[in-house]
């Protein structure tokens, strides 16, 4: 759970087998902390600002790696 200047409130979420999601743009305070545990019931945030792409709708802006290397999250996402 950090700051970022361009994406603002970020939560980064390891979902072990080398993938990490990190949700941006959440309200300025998440309703996690570093080291929580989280499961799909839980509620990490609600839609903050994301300073990079502040003249956009507000939304998450949400990023996926495997090993460390940039992949799609829908090959991730279950449906």
């Amino acid at each position: 759970v950090y700051t970022d200047v361009m994406l603002g409130s970020v939560v980064e979420i390891d979902h072990g087998n080398g993938i990490v999601a990190k949700y941006c743009g959440l309200n300025e305070e998440p309703f996690v902390k570093k080291g929580d545990t989280v499961d799909s019931s839980k509620q990490i945030g609600t839609v903050g600002v994301i300073p990079s792409e502040s003249v956009e709708q507000r939304h998450i802006h949400l990023e996926f790696f495997k090993n460390g290397k940039a992949v799609s999250p829908m090959n991730y996402i279950q449906k």
